[in-house]
């Protein structure tokens, strides 16, 4: 396990190498350039949904700004900072707590389901992903070290915790993880009640994120599509989109995901553990069967990819565990470093569509530029540019960074939007910019990094 750890942390680092040479493509799409120019303008964390693991990434610029960085620096580690974060935890998975077996389902997790998604760094399911990894190898440190229980509660509630609370689906991740943990580790030194007494907690955690996420935001529409769900409609879930993505995917892209399904199999027939093997498979089906019906209908490759990443841990889980280490080493390094590097070309050929988007934005920053419009409407009432830009709702901030890092100044803003939209979101004010989802003043710039004109109004132009 010690090879195939070595070969993944190598991986993880290669990731953060694509990081590197992506960077703008990264943080110049959606989420990442909305929180950013939040961020420095309001001085602040920006945590979205409670989901309080995003600060480890958000304090990069946060810090930065305040030290009036140059913004192309703060662009850049922004960008970096999500997989410098991944690696970091693989790293301390590796060197610290010798945890093979974590830096391989952390590796496993960043490659089954990844290609477009690489792209779009705001997810927060991924930085709880880490954050579990790493509270699993600290709370489970100190169960082997028999830590006094009070002291382990202590520790191991804020974690997990943490980890949960960064985003809705590591809780599924963590639950399995844990009923996996009670039945097959053979270093676990937990008594009788103590394993009843972390159970709880990890309940009521679960349970608190589940109740806070049914009454916030976004959060609530998501959990809103499960609980309204009829049993009577689960026969239709196979004629969904987000099925026909999921069984297509297996065979073009994610195809470890049933390998290691069979894998898991395998380990767990070995062990006889029959009846959490049928409960293995009832699980799969269940995450498969809950992502459908969350998304009825058909979302970005990018986005949907990230939702089903999660599963790619709780489907590798007992074959890392219980099989990987009984395997031939040269065969079993060899098969894992193939894929990876299979995984590495799909994620280099799924960056044209961004760096499409990423020239055409900067075509549009361009012209306004020479025809000296510093702030356009694209009246786009067919949705056109909704392929090439992948996602519309960010252009406003992506334009002005984009025009921030060429120097220009004051910058210049395009917002896309259809005619409806547009005459609820329309100002006359010239001293306002229409930002994402929101309308802010030239006093709640930070004039450090930006300006925008205030001597004109928005001039609107229909398409391109």
């Amino acid at each position: 396990m010690k090879t195939l750890a070595r070969i993944s942390l190598l991986s993880l680092a290669a990731l953060l190498v694509l990081a590197i040479v992506y960077y703008k493509e990264r943080v110049l799409f959606a989420d990442a350039p909305h929180i950013l120019f939040r961020i420095i303008n309001e001085g602040t964390l920006k945590i979205e949904e409670n989901r309080w693991g995003a600060f480890i990434t958000q304090l990069f610029p946060l810090v930065l700004s305040k030290l009036h960085a140059p913004l192309p620096a703060i662009l850049f580690l922004y960008s970096i900072s999500f997989n410098l974060f991944y690696t970091a935890v693989g790293f301390v998975l590796y060197k610290v707590y010798k945890r093979y077996d974590l830096v391989v389902l952390l590796t496993l997790y960043f490659t089954v389901f990844a290609t477009a998604t690489f792209y779009w760094t705001n997810n927060e399911v991924h930085q709880g992903m880490a954050w579990l990894c790493l509270a699993t190898a600290i709370t489970e440190h100190g169960f082997q070290k028999q830590q006094h229980p009070l002291l382990a509660g202590i520790v191991f509630t804020p974690l997990y915790a943490l980890a949960i609370w960064t985003h809705p689906l590591v809780m599924l991740v963590a639950v399995f993880y844990w009923i996996f943990y009670l039945i097959f580790s053979k270093e676990n030194t937990l008594i009788g009640w103590q394993k009843g007494a972390f159970t709880v907690i990890l309940s009521l955690l679960c349970f608190a994120k589940f109740w806070q996420g049914m009454h916030h935001g976004y959060d609530s529409g998501k959990i809103e599509q499960v609980t309204t769900f009829s049993a009577t409609k689960l026969r239709d879930i196979f004629s969904y989109p987000q099925w026909h993505f999921f069984y297509t995917g297996i065979v073009k892209h994610y195809w470890l995901l049933p390998v290691c399904i069979m894998g898991s199999i395998i380990a767990l027939g070995k062990e006889n553990k029959y009846l959490f093997l049928v409960a293995y498979i009832i699980y799969i089906g269940l995450y498969v069967a809950l992502i459908c019906i969350t998304y009825p209908a058909m979302v970005s490759p990018f986005y949907i990819e990230s939702e089903y990443m999660p599963l790619s841990v709780i489907a590798a889980l007992p074959m890392v565990m219980l099989l990987l280490p009984k395997l031939p080493l040269k065969a079993t390094g060899a098969a894992w470093g193939c894929f990876l590097v299979f995984k590495f070309i799909l994620i280099v050929l799924a960056a044209k569509p961004f760096e499409e988007r990423l020239s055409l934005l900067t075509l549009i920053e361009k012209q306004m530029q020479v025809n000296k419009t510093p702030k356009l409407v694209l009246i786009d009432n067919a949705h056109i540019l909704d392929k090439p830009l992948i996602l519309v709702w960010g252009a406003p901030t992506e334009t002005m960074l984009i025009s921030a890092l060429k120097g220009h100044y004051p910058q210049n803003s395009c917002l896309v939007i259809d005619s409806a939209q547009w005459q609820n979101f329309n100002t006359q004010s010239s001293d306002t910019l229409l930002s994402c989802f929101e309308k802010k003043t030239i006093r709640q710039m930070n004039p450090h990094y930006f300006c925008f004109d205030t001597t004109h109004s928005y001039i609107t132009i229909t398409g391109l």
